[in-house]
């Protein structure tokens, strides 16, 4: 590799030197600058060698940007996990409160008209909620949990969504160039929109007089591992998304913190951020084994690229779900520790129609399924809690409730999703998830699914 010189400052030179005659030989690392004039990464090491009575002076230097690369990434990713136990804790303890608080309300609006003052005020407590599950989502997301539910899709209607939640009643505008035969992918539909969603904030707010965004997706087949934007990329199929904005651009100086916890050049406040929307973005992209950079020319604007590895599988290939009818007067056996959840959900199934049934832990999930059972009535679904405090778990319960009963058809509920049972249910024997906190609508679809499907292979 051609260097035409480094970047030592003068200074250092004698020094240098003067310990390489007193044979001590010098070993650094320093940017080096090559004959195109750009500069990279590089150890080197440097001593005195004697040939035919002639006194040299060798210099051995070793690109290391790779290697650096992935020390950058080591201590971005460390940065995350120094955040991550308390906020899995935080989320954990939130969810279990949110989820009774979101119920309750959405029980209280049944009671009332849309059109009266107390069903407004609930709508608005609604809204609330929301951003503090959002944000819960967040700190889920930048714990070691977060882990993403997957199921093979398109980017597309994602993105569409993503533009409509953030830009609808907006001064911005939304250019989407998107071919139709993008590849499909396997994703968490929910986090790959709140990944997508904070970029497109993260864009907009970079516009406050208004401007136009355009995003754009296409196929990309690396057929080696590539350095791209300072990023080494796996070599694979990828489809890469670019979010491009005509903002004033991102200052050079601060770009390689752009990802970091809590960096914000915004002041706080309503509306306003706490500096983990790009941050919740990164660590998004990395747990779907994606890669996150940008590019940004100040008084251009900035494009942030996504790169999400495509899969070869086929949808004609994915399971089928044959629909049946569903009976009346169905039976559902819920299973929580936590009282105010037992109480929350309950009625919320009720609200449903359903006839419903509670108990604490495993073993009492066990004692009335079987006593249902016996009865000749039993349970239509169960719907169990993963981790019970000093008791039997879903985990442990639906593998005793499966040697009662082969066909039960039992849901797992947590907000672990980081836990395997939440992402290969059915694996475990369940045959469907509800992630805490939920609400009444995501509650009746998974039961109205879990209660009508048949899985037969393609």
């Amino acid at each position: 590799m051609p260097v035409s010189g480094w970047t030592l400052s003068t200074d250092k030179w004698p020094r240098i030197l003067q310990s390489i005659l007193y044979d001590k030989p010098q070993f650094f690392e320093w940017r080096f600058q090559r004959l195109d004039k750009t500069v990279f990464d590089a150890e080197a090491s440097i001593n005195y060698i004697e040939l035919k009575e002639q006194y040299y002076i060798q210099a051995i230097i070793r690109d290391i940007t790779q290697r650096k690369l992935r020390e950058e990434e080591h201590i971005k990713v460390s940065k995350l996990e120094s955040i991550g136990t308390l906020a899995g804790g935080i989320a954990h303890d939130f969810n279990n409160i949110l989820s009774s608080i979101l119920g309750n309300i959405e029980l209280a609006k049944t009671y009332v008209q849309p059109e009266d003052k107390i069903h407004i005020r609930l709508s608005k407590a609604m809204e609330a909620c929301e951003r503090a599950k959002d944000l819960t989502r967040q700190f889920h997301t930048l714990s070691r949990g977060g882990t993403p539910l997957k199921k093979t899709g398109h980017l597309r209607p994602l993105i569409e969504n993503s533009t409509k939640l953030t830009l609808s009643g907006t001064n911005v505008t939304c250019k989407c160039v998107i071919p139709d035969n993008l590849w499909i992918m396997d994703f968490d539909e929910d986090q790959i929109i709140h990944a997508l969603s904070n970029i497109i904030i993260n864009a907009r707010e970079a516009m406050p007089k208004g401007g136009a965004i355009t995003i754009s997706s296409e196929n990309i087949n690396l057929e080696s591992d590539s350095l791209i934007s300072g990023v080494l990329i796996t070599k694979g199929p990828y489809v890469r998304t670019s979010i491009e904005d005509q903002g004033p651009g991102i200052p050079a100086d601060i770009r390689t913190r752009i990802f970091d916890p809590y960096f914000t050049t915004k002041e706080l406040g309503n509306q306003k951020g706490m500096g983990l929307g790009l941050t919740t973005a990164y660590s998004i992209i990395k747990k779907h084994g994606g890669y996150i950079f940008l590019k940004s020319t100040q008084g251009k604007g900035t494009t942030f690229y996504i790169m999400l590895p495509a899969t070869a599988q086929d949808e004609n290939k994915a399971k089928k779900e044959l629909l049946a009818e569903i009976p009346d007067n169905i039976s559902v056996l819920l299973m929580d520790d936590d009282e105010m959840i037992r109480d929350t959900v309950s009625e919320m199934l009720k609200n449903l129609g359903y006839n419903i049934e509670v108990c604490r832990n495993g073993e009492e999930a066990v004692e009335k399924y079987l006593l249902a059972k016996k009865a000749g009535h039993g349970f239509d679904a169960v719907i169990l809690d993963l981790t019970i405090r000093g008791g039997m778990g879903g985990k442990e319960t639906i593998l005793k409730l499966k040697k009662i009963d082969p066909a039960v058809k039992a849901i797992v509920s947590s907000g672990h999703t980081e836990d395997k049972v939440m992402t290969n249910h059915e694996d475990y024997g369940f045959s469907g998830i509800v992630v805490k906190p939920f609400k009444m609508d995501e509650l009746r679809k998974t039961l109205m699914n879990v209660l009508r499907r048949q899985i037969t292979s393609a």
